[in-house]
């Protein structure tokens, strides 16, 4: 699929087909969060645990419509604002935050796959 021919198709969606699409990044996130956090507490796997708690950060981050995330873009929809006019970038800082969450994430499940094995 043509990545330009997808970002000319994502601001001619109706109102609730964006709400929708930008709405199950969120949901997904929350439930595959959910399953690591469960498993962990079953099977008493703390470094895992640490993971599921990490992601919650980033589900948090996500959410927040100040920042340029899905729960940006959903309010955007709800307020019928038009997403390409009028385009935020997140600073340095977010962006920061966001690497090294990914980064500590990625730390802590090699960790974990070495006291698993």
């Amino acid at each position: 699929m043509n990545y330009q021919r997808f970002e000319n198709k994502k601001y001619e969606m109706l109102k609730h087909e964006k709400i929708i699409v930008h709405s199950a990044g969120i949901f997904a996130n929350v439930f595959l969060n959910s399953i690591i956090l469960v498993v962990a507490y079953i099977y008493k796997l703390d470094m895992l645990f640490a993971i599921g708690q990490l992601f919650t950060i980033g589900i948090i981050m996500n959410t927040v419509p100040v920042l340029n995330s899905d729960g940006y873009k959903v309010m955007l929809a709800l307020f019928i604002y038009n997403e390409k006019k009028d385009k935020i970038y997140n600073s340095f800082v977010i962006k920061l935050v966001g690497y090294t969450n990914i980064l500590m994430s990625m730390g802590y499940l090699v960790k974990t796959m070495f006291d698993i094995f």
